[in-house]
């Protein structure tokens, strides 16, 4: 709703209350037809603020293939990596194996219970104790 609607609103509000109060009062209410609003001023020559630059898409990396397959769990990219971003990682993983204590366990070894006190240098240390752990 414009804040025009609402002013607009408030005011026939406010024109029945005073009316009815006058009534009630004996005295008798004004009759005569409510002002419109006026319509809002166009805006003045505004600078257009620039659209924001389109993202550049980035085409996934080709799977390497190999003649045996890997055992290797998948690498993290830690570098600049957030904590909500750690906690899907560990979210992961804790689907994988089912269980949270490896995921306590690897923060404490830290001297941590939460991942918000866990200093972002060892994200990637945290995230390969974890990755360790067999189902």
């Amino acid at each position: 709703m414009s804040i025009e609607k609402n002013i607009e609103r408030i005011a026939n509000a406010l024109e029945k209350l005073v009316n009815q109060n006058e009534t009630e009062n004996g005295i008798a209410p004004d009759v005569t037809a409510p002002v419109e609003a006026p319509a809002p001023a166009p805006a003045a020559n505004t600078p257009k603020m620039p659209a924001p630059p389109a993202p550049t898409p980035v085409a996934p990396a080709a799977p390497e293939s190999s003649a045996t397959p890997s055992t290797e769990l998948p690498v993290v990219e830690t570098e600049g990596m957030t904590p909500v971003e750690l906690n899907e990682a560990l979210v992961e993983e804790f689907n994988r194996l089912g269980r949270r204590e490896p995921i306590d366990k690897a923060l404490k070894k830290f001297g941590v219970s939460s991942i918000n006190e866990l200093d972002p240098s060892h994200y990637a240390d945290v995230i390969a104790a974890v990755k360790k752990v067999k189902k």
